[in-house]
């Protein structure tokens, strides 16, 4: 049997082209919604932005994790499925793919072979 992947567009979410929001105490019951989406993709950029907590996903069939103070993405199309979110404090911010210039764009697809949380530390021990 030949079971397909569900894809979602951020208008599920918004009535806008962007969706940003708080992630903290007052949101965890919200964790179980999107843990309940299962394996999908999105339509739509997912940005990240951790402050603290612990989060383990599936993401184009490899596992990652982030905790703490971290930054990450998943690009549209990217199969994914939430694992575990444990008292996440941050931002989700979610952008639909026209909204990002094809100069940017081309960048996280050419050179982003997966997804790879960015500790803030090392973001900001580098040096420009």
């Amino acid at each position: 049997m030949k079971h397909t992947i569900p894809t979602y567009d951020l208008s599920d979410i918004s009535k806008h082209r962007f969706h940003i929001k708080r992630m903290d105490e007052n949101t965890y019951h919200a964790e179980n919604i999107l843990m309940d989406k299962g394996i999908h993709r999105d339509s739509h950029y997912i940005f990240t932005f951790m402050e603290s907590g612990h989060v383990k996903m599936m993401v184009d069939f490899n596992t990652i994790e982030a905790k703490d103070s971290t930054i990450f993405c998943v690009l549209p199309g990217q199969v994914h499925q939430g694992l575990l979110m444990d008292k996440v404090n941050g931002w989700f911010v979610a952008i639909q793919s026209d909204l990002v210039p094809d100069n940017v764009r081309s960048v996280f697809e050419e050179s982003l072979e997966g997804i790879y949380p960015l500790t803030m530390e090392k973001i900001m021990d580098r040096k420009i």
